[in-house]
């Protein structure tokens, strides 16, 4: 007998193949076609719509929600999969936004999709602008229909002369077949904002027409007071011992094949980690192992030593640019802490996967970031030692590149402080 989850996969590959989607497209046009021309008064008229990422618990999602609400003018309407996708917020974003849970929206069967379509529709008649948060969910490569409906809900908004955008995503080199088709038709109608260089020659060579070059609106992320206890003071008591401060961060999903922990065990007992002290912090607290399973898992290999401070909660997206703002270097599996860091000037060592911290680092105008798997194995600690022996020359460059970057994240919103 089968199981309940190889049925249920099944269902869902069945309900995602070409004809399924393209059945989808032609009701979820006629839904939209009927509410433009409605005369039922539209719902949060005056208010941007955005499509947020799956969020909870992962600090890069909130970073981008987050920075979007402070960047535009009026208040937010935040459509997510659960209630609890959009982390609390700081009073003043949270005074200025909604949140509304359309479960079948994204990753519904066709027909909870349509049933949320038609809940979302007379809002969309009266929004000010309808934007996704793009981030790395575009391309399919993680689940295919969700990027696919992600693309089509922007050319719908487009189709009724809102407003639309893909805020700055990554494109890798393999999209899957659907996510390309349907990224061609949005590019016809409104701005894909790529966030890296290689992005947009991938997107262009895909057949992308409107594709705009951005930067992560991440990057807009404002420091705030960090409520970990005691952890400044450990880290203005390190600093006055001569040490430089390195943030370290495993990435669960890559754990496996890169072996990060090991590797910054061997770092923290290396002659160069001797002068260093280190905060582990996790950035996911989602899947398994969960980044804060790898802080533990650290805690464990490296023992009770006063020159690491294990943080085992997420911290807000603020929080975190504050304390990447107190230390030197950053070593993360997760391209976002890689971005918050560099939002405040601080230089990075990254492990990549999926072929998206490339482009990321071509516009940082450094290349200490390494490739997960094997590669990570052999070379991520000789990157990090070399890193920390040329850690003024990477800061300068970081710090030189700062501003231009948070110009380029600033394009995303370009507009919508106006819109109306």
């Amino acid at each position: 007998m089968q199981s309940k989850q190889k049925i249920a996969r099944r269902v869902r590959a069945l309900a995602e193949n070409r004809l399924v989607l393209a059945v989808e497209d032609w009701r979820g046009s006629a839904i939209l076609r009927k509410a433009g021309k409605s005369h039922v008064p539209a719902h949060h008229s005056d208010a941007h719509i955005l499509l947020a990422p799956p969020g909870a618990g992962n600090i890069g999602d909130q970073a981008m929600v987050e920075a979007f609400v402070a960047s535009v003018s009026g208040p937010v309407l935040i459509i997510t999969r659960r209630a609890g996708d959009v982390g609390e917020m700081p009073q003043e974003l949270a005074d200025r936004s909604t949140v509304v849970a359309m479960p079948g929206l994204l990753y519904g069967l066709p027909w909870q999709h349509l049933r949320d379509l038609r809940r979302l529709a007379p809002r969309l008649r009266g929004a000010l602008s309808f934007s996704v948060v793009g981030a790395d969910i575009m391309d399919g490569a993680y689940w295919e229909s969700p990027s696919v409906r992600r693309f089509r809900l922007a050319r719908f908004a487009a189709e009724l002369g809102v407003d639309a955008r893909v805020l700055g995503f990554s494109w890798n080199d393999a999209p899957s077949p659907a996510a390309r088709r349907e990224m061609v038709r949005a590019s016809r109608a409104l701005d894909l904002l790529a966030r890296d260089p290689k992005s947009v020659s991938r997107l262009i060579a895909d057949g992308g027409e409107r594709v705009v070059p951005v930067a992560d609106i991440a990057l807009l992320t404002e420091p705030r007071p960090i409520t970990e206890i005691g952890l400044e003071g450990w880290c203005t008591e390190q600093r006055s011992e001569g040490r430089r401060i390195v943030l370290l961060n495993s990435n669960g999903l890559i754990e496996a094949s890169s072996g990060l922990v090991d590797t910054y065990e061997a770092l923290i007992n290396s002659p160069v980690g001797s002068s260093c002290a280190f905060v582990a912090l996790p950035h996911v607290s989602r899947g398994v192992p969960s980044d804060i399973d790898l802080v533990d898992a650290l805690m464990e290999k490296v023992g009770d030593t006063a020159e690491v401070f294990p943080i085992r909660r997420l911290l807000s997206p603020g929080e975190v640019a504050s304390l990447a703002s107190l230390a030197d270097l950053a070593v993360t599996g997760r391209m976002h802490l890689s971005i918050l860091s560099a939002s405040v000037g601080t230089p990075t060592v990254t492990v990549g996967y999926q072929g998206k911290v490339a482009g990321f680092y071509e516009l940082l105008g450094t290349s200490s970031f390494i490739n997960g798997g094997a590669e990570a194995r052999r070379g991520l600690l000789s990157l990090v030692e070399e890193s920390l022996r040329n850690l003024d020359e990477l800061t300068s460059t970081v710090e030189l590149a700062r501003e231009g970057l948070r110009d380029k994240a600033r394009r995303n919103v370009a507009g919508l402080d106006r819109a109306r």
